[in-house]
């Protein structure tokens, strides 16, 4: 049985993998640098960032799963 430092520790990496995965695609910061300056539909993010809804979508999901946006 893991102590509670051990589950600790535990718990911040896989945050920090999760983290790091969801901001390992370059599409997806420049999400995150367009979402900073202010909220945008999907289909006006996809238009800012040049992708497709479908791919911004799926990329949103992923960026929500590390809760780095929230859907309103």
């Amino acid at each position: 049985m893991p102590t509670p430092r051990q589950a600790y520790r535990a718990t911040l990496y896989e945050q920090l993998a999760r983290l790091t995965k969801a901001m390992a695609h370059p599409r997806r910061l420049m999400m995150l640098d367009v979402l900073l300056q202010a909220p945008r539909t999907v289909e006006a993010l996809a238009a800012q960032v040049d992708a497709s809804v479908a791919s911004t979508s799926q990329h949103l999901q992923v960026l929500r799963a590390a809760r780095l946006v929230e859907a309103e």
